[in-house]
This record gives C-alpha cells, structure tokens and sequence, in this order.
C-alpha cells in the first residue's frame, strides 16, 4: 500500500487485490467528517458511478470511525502535472475542455456541487481526436 495522494476529504493509497491483481484506489476518509456528511458523499459517488465521465467506486466500508472508499486507479498523471510539463496542442486542450465540459453538465442536470474541482483532481487519460477548424 502507498500513498499517492491526499485531499480534503481524507488520504488515497493505491492498493493491489491479492486475489486478481488488479490495482485500485483506496480512500479512507478523515474522521473529522460526520456520518450525515459521509453518507452524503457516498451518494454522491453512486450518481457519479453512473457515468463513464467519472472514476467507479466499487464499495464503500465503516470500521469504526473510518470509513474506506475502493476505487478505479487511474495510471498517469492529473490535469496538473500534465500542463506542467508540456504545452498542450490545439487538439489536446479541445479534448480536456470538452470531457470537463460534459462532466460539469452531468453534474448539474444532477444537482451536484462538487466543491474541490481543480486540475489536481482530474485523473484521466485521453485520447486526443482530431478537430477541424
């Protein structure tokens, strides 16, 4: 188990399933958050489950005071890393634009603030099309 990350709702380690060797993301929430607060954020993650725009959390789980998120492991870099390190071309930065604009869109026919939307947190590996102009 390492970390990779950590947020403002908890610390996110990426983790191997013994069993199938798959890697995932594993997110255990801060304990500071209140079960009304938890189980909102969990509802929030099953609409988000229901579109390819967004990570799968595959289960949620209470031990205690903890409470643990599985989810997709996305393999690269987030949207802030990857600006960092090169200049996108016209095509690129036209396929980042429009899966952030379609992911806002689902958000918002959903009525879901996401409230922590930042470069930091877009994990995604696109394939760039090509646009005419």
């Amino acid at each position: 188990m390492t970390q990779i990350g950590q947020g403002v709702f908890g610390i996110v380690y990426k983790v191997e399933d013994v069993k199938s060797k798959k890697i995932y993301a594993l997110k255990l929430l801060k304990s500071i958050y209140n079960i009304k607060q938890v189980s909102r954020y969990v509802d929030v993650l099953k609409i988000l489950n229901t579109s390819p725009l967004f990570l799968n959390v595959y289960k949620t789980k209470k031990v205690g005071s903890q409470v643990y998120i599985l989810m997709d492991y996305v393999e690269g870099k987030n949207l802030c890393k990857m600006v960092r390190q090169k200049a996108f071309t016209k095509n690129e930065a036209l396929k980042v634009i429009t899966d952030m604009l379609d992911s806002l869109e689902f958000l918002e026919h959903h009525n879901i603030i996401h409230g922590d939307i930042k470069a930091e947190n877009v994990l995604k590996k696109w394939k760039i099309q090509t646009y005419r102009f």
